[in-house]
């Protein structure tokens, strides 16, 4: 898009209506007022609220575009502009080159982003979200271009779009070529400054991202206290995936954030310019300034420790909680929830003065995630009731433990959105995520008696599936699977456990490598080649004359969980001995009646005639296939996990699903089964049933 000098910016804008422009600056102006001068223009009722793709928008990025021309910052690599179009909306970058030829090279990104909500019933002017984030970097970038010395390394100060639709803007950025290739070493991101944590939590600034940098974090802390200003450090995944620097944390370098945390009308049209301090605005962007000079100029960036832990986390959360929970001014939080802030902050305390690890913390942050979600979240966003509660917490602790997985999920379909663009006429495909990881000590094997084993598996299987209609419409589903790999009995029906997984994976690499780790712990060797080279060995060794025989074997065995999955990796099958083997489980009323259940399914896939006679005979079984909770693995005496953090998450998950599911008999699924193969219907009269088939001619 074509660079447009001042005087024509303000023709157009007088063309199409009236919008405010701010006093020029003399000098050292008061930077407060300077400040404030970025926030009420890009706050002014003509913007709208700079909902992307719209004229406020534009208006926005015009003016950021002009004030980087101002300090004389240039284009991005090779870019002619400031504007960086992605298709869905125009980040506007800026680059102050450093000053020495050895660093100029390595670049610190400056990032906040200048969209909003645009209008939710009434405009949202959404002034400390994010005006306030964009006059901070917007005066830290004119005194770093105006100091006699720049920073050695060069500074990027980018605006990103779209942040308020799902981080497109800083993922949409990430993503290009030039950006990954470039040598990015640091990451200070500013969203929501000037304004009270809950309404109650002054004088403070948050900063996430520096638990694995303690020299850099006691820096940034010395920088809010020389500015008057309280500077408290909360772990990344603590808050989540949350804003535009989320998109650069793959590359292992300090991602900084800064932020003053929710207030009572965020994301509100009450977020007015008049509602923030200025003063603490000012203090903000000087800690900020400082922080990008350090950075900026340090002979050596730091190293990324590997154990992040940091005890200054807990100190943050029994602080605001005390703070909170102490004051009758904040309207935020709710009467119910006082007692759970308290608690959380005698966790904090309690952690502190006694045994914290990656175990205790990982409780912690789940903990708080439950008590904070719906505070941290913006109201629209965030579904009630315990379940949709349970749904996040189960969402924090796969974050937690799988941030990357995570977020590359997360830029693939950022990429999908970008490469489809879904609009008022045009959606995308449903875009699905998976996450499956098995520890080492996440395996478990007992011998129960001589010659017998109990194999437990806690498995970390998550699956997201995103169907997005529009930019602003889109479901999210999850399915989390907490059954795991169980087994018990001999080594060999251990040996079979895994293999049957092994077959049922066998296209994903990512799974079939989990699943061999299961098998190495139960041979003790470690498995060579891909399912098939293991099955020839089992086969071989078992005296089976082929796949079918082997499988026919589990099925028609007394070990039932066996029978179980042997059952369910069939489906879909065309082997006449495997169906053969289904319909006698299927007429045997001795099997349990959760193996009968996979029978039934396993037969109506072939409409033959053996098949459907073989469901007749148990139209009159009233056997319920409804499972005893005391069965599942989460609720078995003696489950080596009962205690981890994801079986307590999903329990409550499981009994109400339990409760709400209306449990069938095996001769309703037969019945089931029938009908909808043949489209006729009888009831569960089997007579007339098995006189219809006896009378068809296939």
């Amino acid at each position: 898009m074509r660079n447009l000098a001042i005087t024509l910016l303000l023709a157009w804008v007088a063309g199409a209506g009236c919008a405010s422009v701010p006093r020029a600056l003399n000098g050292e102006a008061d930077s407060a007022g300077e400040l404030a001068s970025h926030v009420e223009f890009l706050c002014q009722p003509k913007l709208k609220g700079r909902s992307p793709r719209t004229q406020g928008s534009r208006i926005a990025r015009q003016y950021i575009e002009e004030k980087f021309r101002t300090y004389g910052l240039v284009p991005w690599a090779l870019e002619k502009d400031y504007e960086l179009s992605f298709g869905l909306g125009r980040n506007v970058v800026g680059v102050l080159p450093g000053s020495d030829t050895n660093l100029a090279r390595e670049i610190v990104l400056v990032s906040a982003h200048y969209d909003h909500l645009g209008k939710q019933k009434a405009i949202c002017p959404g002034a400390s979200d994010n005006a306030s984030g964009v006059a901070a970097l917007l005066q830290t970038a004119r005194r770093l271009s105006t100091s006699p010395q720049r920073p050695k390394r060069s500074v990027a100060f980018v605006a990103f779009d779209c942040e308020e639709e799902m981080l497109l803007g800083s993922f949409a950025f990430a993503g290009r070529k030039d950006v990954q290739q470039a040598n990015i070493v640091a990451v200070v991101n500013v969203d929501m400054l000037g304004r009270d944590f809950l309404d109650v939590v002054q004088n403070t600034l948050f900063v996430a991202g520096t638990e694995g940098y303690p020299g850099l974090r006691d820096q940034v802390r010395l920088f809010g206290a020389n500015a008057g200003l309280r500077v408290l450090p909360l772990g990344t995944d603590l808050i989540g995936p949350r804003s535009d620097h989320v998109a650069f944390e793959s590359r292992d370098i300090p991602c900084l954030f800064f932020s003053c945390g929710p207030y009572g009308d965020y994301h509100k049209p009450g977020d007015t310019p008049d509602k923030l301090n200025y003063t603490n605005l000012q203090r903000s962007a000087e800690v900020i300034l400082q922080t990008v000079q350090t950075v900026g100029n340090s002979a050596k960036m730091p190293s990324l420790l590997v154990d992040r832990l940091d005890p200054e986390e807990l100190r943050t959360v029994s602080i605001v909680m005390r703070e909170v929970t102490g004051s009758s001014a904040g309207p935020v939080m709710k009467e119910k929830d006082v007692e759970a802030f308290k608690k959380l902050q005698a966790t904090a305390e309690a952690l502190l003065s006694g045994h914290f690890d990656r175990d205790s913390r990982e409780r912690f942050v789940i903990e708080a995630t439950g008590i904070l979600a719906p505070y941290l979240v913006p109201v629209e966003n965030w579904g009630q009731g315990a379940e949709q509660q349970q749904y996040m917490m189960l969402l924090q602790l796969y974050y937690l433990n799988y941030r990357k997985e995570m977020l590359d999920g997360f830029r693939r379909l950022m990429a999908q959105t970008l490469k489809h663009r879904p609009g008022l006429f045009r959606t995308m495909p449903s875009f699905t995520h998976e996450i499956f990881g098995i520890a080492d000590e996440d395996i478990s094997i007992v011998e129960t008696a001589p010659g017998t084993y109990a194999l437990n598996v806690l498995v970390s299987d998550l699956v997201l599936t995103f169907e997005r209609i529009s930019l602003k419409s889109f479901s999210l589903g999850f399915n989390f699977d907490a059954s795991g790999i169980g087994c018990e009995g001999t080594r060999e029906e251990l040996v079979d456990t895994c293999l049957l997984r092994l077959r049922h994976y066998r296209t994903n690499l990512v799974r079939t490598a989990a699943v061999k780790r299961v098998l190495r712990a139960v041979t003790g060797t470690e498995p060579v080649g891909d399912y098939d080279e293991l099955l020839r060995e089992r086969l071989q060794a078992g005296g089976f004359k082929d796949e079918a025989d082997w499988l026919v074997s589990r099925i028609l065995g007394t070990n039932a969980s066996l029978a179980h999955a042997a059952l369910s990796v069939s489906k879909g099958t065309k082997e006449e001995r495997i169906h053969k083997a289904a319909h006698r489980v299927v007429a045997n009323r001795g099997v349990r009646a959760g193996v009968r259940a996979v029978a039934i399914e396993l037969t109506a896939t072939n409409k033959d005639k053996p098949a459907l006679l073989a469901l007749c005979t148990v139209l009159d079984d009233d056997t319920t296939t409804a499972y005893r909770l005391e069965d599942l693995a989460p609720y078995k005496k003696g489950y080596p996990f009962r205690e981890r953090m994801a079986i307590k998450l999903v329990r409550p998950l499981i009994e109400k699903q339990y409760a709400a599911s209306a449990p069938k008999t095996i001769g309703d699924l037969a019945h089931d089964a029938l009908k909808k193969a043949t489209g006729k219907e009888w009831g569960r009269d089997a007579a007339a049933w098995r006189n219809w088939v006896e009378a068809r001619k296939s």
